[in-house]
């Protein structure tokens, strides 16, 4: 498993190239054929997870270990003291917006032809969540195309995994954006680059902002998500192609 004190020494490097980025800066149709990893990391989330009555979270893992599936590990059935067993290691706590350590987001990118949009989807894998072994979420990004003559495409909207339902979001109705980690603080600054994504503590579903009244597994909407830590998948070993799974 790799250290967060590496990936937090080169954050500072990558901030001299995502700083310069302005305001949902459009990409060439071309790099959605020719490097679908630099698609992907123009609008990688930025993973916060929370911590429920000074619990860690179970905290995403890789979704194969030498070569295999892993199979999973016991439900936590909501219980705070067992959220992360057998889960990844979130790393030290030292306060809100705290660096987590290196984890994988996969991803997948696809043109839909139904609305002209290129999708990135993200997943994370977690090793169980409150009610079963196992368990993949995600968000995904949509792209639409500039209007004139210019293969220019800009962020359209946000889609989500919640349970056993898709959330759809605007790109300008995301709550909190982020250019580049320098920004991780900030709060409901819309329309930029990159979507803060919030982490449910219990079934792990995908939101756009904070909820820390109810630290105990209740009503879907009221899941605990918070800002204690967060991590950004903008280096070749942090966001992965998800087709190359085997």
């Amino acid at each position: 498993m790799k250290s967060s004190a590496f990936h937090t020494l080169t954050y500072t490097a990558a901030l001299a190239l995502l700083s310069c980025v302005s305001a949902n800066t459009r990409l060439p149709g071309k790099v959605f054929l020719d490097n679908p990893f630099e698609a992907a990391k123009a609008a990688a989330p930025m993973w916060n997870f929370g911590r429920p009555g000074g619990s860690e979270p179970c905290y995403p893992s890789p979704a194969v270990v030498d070569g295999k599936k892993p199979g999973g590990t016991v439900a936590d059935l909501g219980r705070l003291g067992s959220l992360n067993d057998g889960c990844g290691s979130i790393g030290p706590w030292n306060g809100h917006d705290s660096p987590g350590n290196w984890m994988p987001t996969y991803y997948t990118l696809n043109f839909c032809q139904n609305d002209k949009t290129w999708r990135v989807t993200y997943y994370l894998y977690f090793s169980h969540d409150s009610g079963h072994r196992y368990d993949w979420e995600w968000v995904s990004v949509l792209w639409n195309r500039d209007e004139g003559d210019a293969d220019t495409w800009y962020r359209s909207a946000l889609k989500r995994s919640f349970h056993s339902e898709t959330h759809t979001a605007s790109w300008s109705d995301v709550h909190s954006t982020i250019d580049n980690i320098d920004q991780k603080g900030d709060f409901n600054v819309r329309d930029r680059d990159h979507p803060k994504v919030f982490v449910g503590v219990f079934h792990h579903a995908m939101f756009l902002e904070t909820y820390t009244a109810m630290s105990t597994l209740g009503i879907d909407d009221d899941e605990f998500r918070s800002n204690d830590w967060y991590f950004m998948p903008i280096f070749p070993d942090a966001l992965l192609d998800g087709l190359k799974l085997p």
